[in-house]
């Protein structure tokens, strides 16, 4: 089994992302959609996504933060808005 270290990636994430594209520090990143808006992640370089992870938690799915209703599966994007009744 191997260990790999992922760096958390939150508010402020430029050291995270700069510890592991200059430094060489880790084996990437897990990417947040609370702190991070599409665009922002879109724009890492393709082999830093390649080697990151996406954060799944959605911490209240009927939220309506602004950088995670930029991506369109969050479930408040879903179906007219999320309502635990009726979330598949």
């Amino acid at each position: 089994m191997t260990l790999r270290l992922l760096h958390q990636v939150g508010h402020n994430s430029n050291w995270n992302i700069e510890s592991f594209e200059i430094d060489y520090c880790g084996d990437g990143l897990i990417l947040s959609p609370l702190h991070q808006a599409i665009g922002t992640v879109e724009r890492l370089r393709v082999e830093t996504r390649a080697a990151s992870i996406f954060d799944p938690q959605f911490y209240l799915p009927s939220s309506r933060k602004t950088k995670l209703l930029s991506y369109p599966f969050f479930p408040e994007q879903v179906d007219g808005g999320f309502q635990t009744s009726t979330f598949i």
